[in-house]
């Protein structure tokens, strides 16, 4: 999603997926550099590339550890005691998104998103009994998504028009 928005050049602010290691050497942790295209590790360490691979039809960069004596190897290792890094063509976005995010003002508006649009959510599938297209097809479940959408609309509406109906009463 924010790689998409970054290509179209759209402003969004949406927090990006990901495991984090409590210990600090969480994946989102190492940073990539996509002008010299290198990867350091919290420890200020590059790590080097290794190859090229391919996962869900897309190109990736691999980077591997090879450092002997880190102090934080242990911290850092996976399960199969090695560090491997995967850059996806989306990485320098979603860096990009996870440093917007730790400024005050992205907090508070992406904290705003829960008081907006969240309880919309709540409503469709809680109060609609919407769990599911019943429809297939991209065409037809776009088309259910505007009727449901519609469906929303009109009822703000109507609470929005007996308000000002009693008002003027």
């Amino acid at each position: 999603m924010t790689h998409l928005a970054a290509v179209r050049g759209l402003d969004v602010l949406v927090r990006p997926q990901g495991y984090k290691r409590a210990n600090g050497y969480s994946a989102s942790d190492f940073h990539y550099d996509a002008q010299s295209a290198a990867v350091t590790c919290p420890q200020n360490k590059q790590l080097d590339f290794t190859r090229e691979g391919e996962q869900k039809g897309q190109t990736i960069k691999i980077y591997r550890c090879r450092v002997k004596d880190c102090p934080a190897a242990a911290l850092c290792k996976d399960r199969r005691g090695r560090r491997v890094i995967e850059i996806w063509a989306h990485t320098p976005a979603v860096q990009q998104m996870r440093k917007l995010l730790q400024t005050a003002p992205a907090q508070e508006q992406l904290s705003k998103r829960g008081q907006i649009i969240e309880k919309h959510f709540g409503q469709i599938k809680q109060n609609d009994a919407f769990r599911r297209w019943t429809v297939r097809g991209f065409d037809n479940v776009r088309t259910q998504w505007a009727l449901i959408n519609l469906i929303s609309n009109l009822r703000a509406l109507h609470r929005l028009w007996i308000h000002q109906k009693a008002e003027l009463n």
